[in-house]
């Protein structure tokens, strides 16, 4: 046989020992690298253990060693979108400002207007037999015979005061329980 024959020699136990520390350093690097995902403005998906300066600021994802997302970083908004968001804010900000406004008139309203619970219970009374009266006339005016256009008229106004009815009840009965929670701390 010719040629370069070697017989083949274990390593040493030191040398063994001493490789050991370097492969498990460098096993343990290759485990923490950071892998990158990231679209370019084509929509076509790239990996890199760093994110290119050209794609700072755009959304991309963390990968770990064995490919999981870690993290997930969105696109920075546009100046744009960010004056949107703020404009957004203000509006309901604004709205909530308006609506613990009316709250308060509305509240104001409450107590200047009924000494007692019973005086909103008087009101609702009132209220609910002007519609009921006003119902059981449309009631007696469709109870005749009529052409059938009229009696669609009809039909719509007795819907139209049925429904008031129930607004009539669900209003004063939001108005009875805010006046007694305004009135508990008294």
């Amino acid at each position: 046989m010719g040629g370069n024959a070697r017989s083949h020699r274990p390593l040493s136990g030191t040398v063994r020992r001493g490789l050991i520390p370097v492969a498990l350093a460098f096993a343990a690097q290759a485990a923490h690298a950071e892998t990158y995902r990231w679209r370019d403005e084509k929509g076509v998906v790239h990996y890199g253990d760093s994110m290119p300066a050209q794609y700072a600021g755009q959304a991309y994802e963390q990968l770990s060693s064995q490919g999981r997302v870690v993290k997930r970083v969105e696109r920075a908004p546009t100046d744009a979108e960010e004056r949107a968001r703020r404009e957004r804010e203000a509006a309901r900000r604004e709205a909530e400002a308006r609506a613990e406004r009316e709250r308060q008139l509305h509240d104001s309203a409450l107590l200047a207007t009924y000494a007692s619970v019973r005086d909103v219970d008087v009101a609702e009374n009132r209220a609910l037999a002007q519609e009921t009266a006003a119902l059981d006339s449309l009631r007696i005016l469709r109870a005749q015979p009529g052409g059938a256009a009229e009696g669609a008229r009809l039909d719509a106004m007795i819907q139209a005061r049925q429904d008031a009815i129930a607004g009539i009840r669900a209003r004063f009965s939001a108005d009875r329980a805010r006046y007694q929670e305004l009135n508990a701390g008294r």
